[in-house]
């Protein structure tokens, strides 16, 4: 048998006798033997599509497809990457994976849940939870929160967006507790966190649960600290015994009743908003019947408001006359 130069070159293939004696046909056993050639190449990794398994093998994309789904069923590879759709999917040899060290966010997994970590589901654990104890406790409180829902705890990618969740909230919790600090320290305050910081005591190794709730409770007593120190820090103007007048003008009725509208309307316009009102509502008739109730009332205010009351009085009483009928 000839043996060419490329042959030589390339990495290591397993022989196919050994699959086919268990069962696997010829194809197959081809399959696993290029998926094993990638994964000798990229760090026990197959980053390699079908159709680029296919066109190195000479085969349908479909003959492929359905090699690759019954070495997986029999356990040979692990599709690492399983939620993909319409890109590459990435397998890593079972047996690889079995014998690569459990990494502690997938021991934490399996001592909550009860279950053995799977190849797939570790690798998918070690991209999630890195290493260092903050992500560590959170995904332990996860998981445990997870499990006391009785949600399914083989659901994996619930639990990692949940996991997700309480990160992006923790993250968001602390950078505003750390953005009161600086704004206490700046004013003279204290520099306390407040009740329910993110701050762990020594030895604890869960952290508190936090919801959005919290968070804007936790941002609204500190804007309402603030604003009740400015005050107080604010200077008391001096207090003025006289009463002062309200906006308006007080005039009295030999004042106004030879007048005509336009000197009516400049003597008792000026900038009071609701004598406006009324003169623009009422011909001129009607506001010097309601300026002659007025000042035979003795009302003691201001012209423009006393028109106000007395027009929202006679709109009032012509509602009710209505309704009667």
């Amino acid at each position: 048998m000839d043996v060419s130069d490329d042959d030589l070159m390339t990495p290591f293939t397993p022989v196919s006798h050994a699959l086919i004696k268990q069962g696997f046909t010829l194809i197959e056993a081809t399959v696993f033997g290029e998926v094993y050639r990638y994964t000798q190449m990229s760090g026990r990794r197959c980053y390699a599509s079908q159709g680029r398994i296919a066109q190195n093998l000479g085969l349908s994309v479909a003959t492929v497809k359905r090699a690759l789904r019954r070495l997986k069923k029999a356990g040979l590879i692990v599709d690492s990457t399983p939620g993909l759709r319409n890109v590459p999917h990435t397998y890593v040899l079972a047996g690889q994976r079995d014998s690569a060290a459990e990494t502690k966010a997938a021991q934490i997994y399996r001592a909550l849940v009860g279950r053995k970590v799977s190849p797939a589901t570790r690798e998918f654990i070690r991209n999630v939870a890195s290493e260092d104890n903050f992500d560590l406790s959170v995904w332990e409180a996860t998981i445990r929160e997870w499990v006391a829902h009785g949600f399914n705890p083989t659901n994996i990618m619930g639990i990692t967006d949940l996991y997700h969740q309480k990160r992006q909230i923790g993250a968001q919790f602390d950078q505003a507790t750390h953005s009161s600090e600086r704004a206490m320290k700046e004013v003279g305050g204290s520099s306390e966190r407040p009740t329910g910081s993110s701050e762990r005591p020594t030895g604890s190794s869960e952290r508190p649960t936090l919801s959005w709730v919290t968070v804007t409770h936790e941002k609204n007593k500190r804007q309402y600290r603030r604003q009740d120190r400015e005050t107080t820090q604010a200077p008391t103007p001096p207090h003025d015994p006289s009463p002062k007048e309200p906006d308006g003008v007080c005039l009295q009725w030999d004042d106004i009743k030879d007048l005509g509208t336009p000197e009516l309307l400049e003597v008792l316009g000026g900038n009071n908003a609701l004598v406006k009102k009324v003169i623009q509502r009422y011909p001129e008739g009607q506001i010097r019947d309601l300026a002659r109730q007025a000042v035979v009332n003795g009302e003691d205010r201001p012209f423009g408001r006393t028109l106000y009351r007395l027009m929202m009085t006679k709109e009032t009483l012509t509602a009710d006359n209505g309704r009667d009928t």
